[in-house]
């Protein structure tokens, strides 16, 4: 596992895939509550993933698929979990990806995020695995145009206002160092290049 985790942040420090990178018939959608994608979306939830041309998901089994779930911060109850009003951000709920196909989906769920809503994207506030985590990681130490802001715990602890307090179980002990206890906005330039360049569906 650790050379695993030492080839992704490898791979992560070259350089992510990036709309050029698509294959022809490889695109990446975006869709609105619960639906076909994703069994365990909510009416709420937006999910984005690689697909067809129209629309539908590509083959759990190909040697390129991808998905990430968000939902809107859900203030005491988000599915039943205590998250906090985490600021306002969207928090992941669901993600995975082929090996090297994660961050750009990534990407373009913070872009949308901080489109809608203007607050960003969060990551799963209870668990994150540990390749994702590593992309967060990216996120906060190498990456000098994602944005990111710091969020309180349940306890209230670093602020006195309680809109940004969240649930920071998944940053354990030591969360205010942690990637996981941020949220993260982005300026929408990947969501602009698949849009230009016909490869993004929306529904």
């Amino acid at each position: 596992m650790k050379l695993l985790l030492e080839n992704w942040r490898k791979y992560l420090a070259e350089g992510m895939k990036t709309p050029e990178d698509l294959p022809d018939d490889v695109y990446v959608g975006i869709k609105k509550g619960a639906n076909d994608v994703s069994l365990l979306a909510n009416a709420d939830d937006v999910i984005f993933y690689y697909s067809y041309s129209d629309g539908k998901e590509i083959d759990p089994y190909a040697d390129l698929q991808g998905i990430i779930v968000i939902s809107p911060a859900g203030g005491e109850l988000t599915r039943g979990r205590k998250e906090g009003p985490c600021d306002g951000a969207w928090v992941v709920m669901e993600a995975e990806a082929s090996k090297g196909w994660g961050p750009l989906l990534y990407d373009v769920a913070i872009e949308w995020a901080t489109i809608n809503g203007g607050q960003g994207l969060t990551p799963d506030r209870t668990s994150v695995s540990k390749e994702a985590l590593a992309v967060w990681d990216f996120y906060l130490k190498k990456r000098s145009d994602v944005n990111n802001n710091q969020l309180d715990n349940l306890k209230n602890k670093l602020t006195p206002i309680k809109q940004d307090n969240c649930n920071q179980e998944a940053a354990g002990d030591e969360w205010q160092s942690s990637s996981l206890s941020k949220r993260y906005t982005k300026e929408p330039d990947v969501l602009q290049k698949l849009r230009a360049a016909g490869r993004l569906i929306e529904k």
